[in-house]
């Protein structure tokens, strides 16, 4: 079952419906059908809005003399409204795979009337013109919560939620993990630099070349060559900082940087 499809059928299930909120769905289907004759989901929306009719006869309330003066009236009617539109002409992608709520109307008029209703609720949805249609869309996951929340489908909102935690965690762990990783790959560079410059110094001119407390950074760079900078400090007394190994290794390296020069210049 499609994720619209399981919003359409709790919208339309027998929970108990505001007045209100039932008159502003009634609407949308009723006016739709009459606009939209040909529809292929004529029989389907027609049989909504039959439910929604009956609805209102438990209301005591004539359908035959709604219009959207009345709609405006109400907040909940506006809900209902777009709870309607979405019958009608709304889709809802996974959202294991996307965030994608879309009305396909067929007419500018209608896209714009979809549109300040959602801004009636500070809600600002874009319209599109794709082929022959105007489509209302919306793919911030934040937003399409707030519209499962406006048109009152608890259970496909709790399901919703649900993936988005799971997709957001995973997004997390998976960004945690390519950051971890990058600064493994930025150590290990580091660490095999470090060791080249001092086998390069000390086959060059010896590891008494360096001053003293150089030599024993790289005698120990040589023997500890996977350890982080913290760990290799942890082996000195007193214990160096992460800082002080950095300066001294740059130290190295410059004197290796230098060696290499001299040797192209034949000194």
């Amino acid at each position: 079952m499609s994720f619209s499809y399981k919003i359409t059928d709790e919208l339309c299930s027998e929970k108990i419906i505001n007045k209100n909120f039932c008159v502003g769905e009634f609407f949308a289907l009723d006016s739709y059908l009459k606009k939209y004759d040909s529809c292929l989901k004529k029989k389907f929306l027609a049989d909504k809005r039959d439910f929604f009719k009956k609805k209102l006869l438990a209301y005591n309330i004539n359908s035959n003399g709604l219009n959207f003066n009345l709609i405006k009236q109400s907040n909940n009617s506006r809900r209902g409204f777009l709870a309607g539109m979405f019958i009608c002409c709304g889709i809802l992608s996974d959202p294991k795979k996307s965030y994608n709520l879309e009305f396909i109307n067929n007419n500018f008029a209608d896209a714009e009337l979809v549109k300040k209703n959602f801004a009636v609720f500070d809600m600002n949805v874009n319209i599109v013109r794709r082929k022959n249609d105007f489509v209302n869309y919306i793919h911030d996951s934040e937003m399409i919560s707030k519209f499962l929340k406006l048109i009152k489908v608890s259970a496909c909102l709790m399901e919703f939620e649900n993936i988005r935690i799971l997709k957001e965690l995973r997004s997390d762990v998976n960004r945690t993990v390519n950051c971890e990783t990058a600064n493994l790959n930025k150590m290990i560079k580091a660490s095999c630099d470090a060791v080249n410059d001092i086998k390069y110094i000390i086959e060059r001119v010896g590891l008494d070349y360096l001053p003293e407390d150089l030599q024993m950074i790289a005698f120990y760079r040589l023997k500890y060559r996977h350890a982080t900078l913290k760990k290799l400090g942890e082996k000195f007394y007193p214990i160096l900082s992460k800082s002080s190994m950095h300066y001294k290794l740059k130290n190295i390296k410059m004197i290796a940087q230098e060696l290499r020069k001299n040797k192209k210049k034949g000194k």
